[in-house]
C-alpha cells in the first residue's frame, strides 16, 4: 500500500507542508518509523516540526510532533570553552 508521509512546520501557528515523501510500506506505522529514522541526516528537511502520515484515499492515519530537541540539534552542541594558552610559558597576573 502506499502512505503519503508530509513534514510540517508550524509558521506563525499555521501547519504548512513543506515536504512529501511517497512510501510503499505495510502500514502507516512503518512509514512513520521510516520518516522518523531520517531525521538528523541531510534527507529530513530543515525547520521540520510535525510529520503527518496519509494513506493513498487522502486520510490522516498518525501524526507525530517533533520533540524539541530533534528540531533544533545545535541547540544541544557543546559550547566552545575558553581558549588554551598556545605557549607552555606560565602567564604573569595583570598588575
Amino acid at each position: 500500500m502506499t502512505f503519503l508521509v508530509q513534514f510540517k512546520r508550524f509558521r506563525r501557528g499555521v501547519p504548512e507542508v513543506i515536504r512529501t515523501l511517497s512510501l510503499s510500506t505495510i502500514d502507516g506505522a512503518a512509514a512513520m518509523t521510516f520518516a522518523r529514522s531520517l531525521a538528523g541526516t541531510r534527507h529530513w528537511p530543515p525547520r521540520t516540526d510535525a510529520l503527518r502520515v496519509i494513506d493513498d484515499s487522502g486520510r490522516t492515519l498518525l501524526d507525530w510532533v517533533v520533540p524539541v530537541v530533534l528540531t533544533h540539534p545545535d541547540a544541544n552542541s557543546r559550547a566552545p570553552g575558553p581558549a588554551e594558552p598556545t605557549s607552555h610559558e606560565p602567564r604573569s597576573a595583570p598588575q
